[in-house]
């Protein structure tokens, strides 16, 4: 279940989507750790860019306290895995594409998965 989640609207003029961000505790067995802080990691937001009519690039970094002493943000020394969601409408009825990508502690824990097909008539 993910620990917090963060809702925007993407695409701009090339179609509406909506886009859902959590971050997950996965298997002890895994390499990724869960979040090392509490509230919300996307203090920084989402963006997106590059928006077609068919794909569009999201982009943000996890930091429960961007101001950190450590330089990572509030957040562990491993990597994270961050589930995505883009459906055509707020309520998240009609979802087009679910993932997920790795924000790893080299990148600042910060993703920008190239989402492809989530548009569309």
């Amino acid at each position: 279940m993910p620990v917090s989640r963060r809702r925007f609207i993407g695409f701009g003029g090339a179609g509406t989507a909506a886009v859902l961000l959590g971050t997950g505790v996965w298997d002890a067995s895994t390499t990724y750790a869960a979040p090392a802080g509490t509230g919300n990691p996307f203090t920084l937001g989402v963006a997106s860019g590059d928006p077609q009519y068919s794909s569009v690039v999201l982009w943000t970094r996890l930091a429960f306290d961007p101001y950190a002493v450590d330089g990572r943000g509030g957040m562990p020394a491993k990597p994270v895995r961050v589930e995505y969601e883009v459906a055509r409408d707020e309520q998240f009825r009609h979802i087009v594409r679910r993932s997920s990508v790795v924000a790893t502690p080299e990148l600042g824990h910060s993703v920008h998965p190239e989402v492809n097909g989530a548009a569309g008539p």
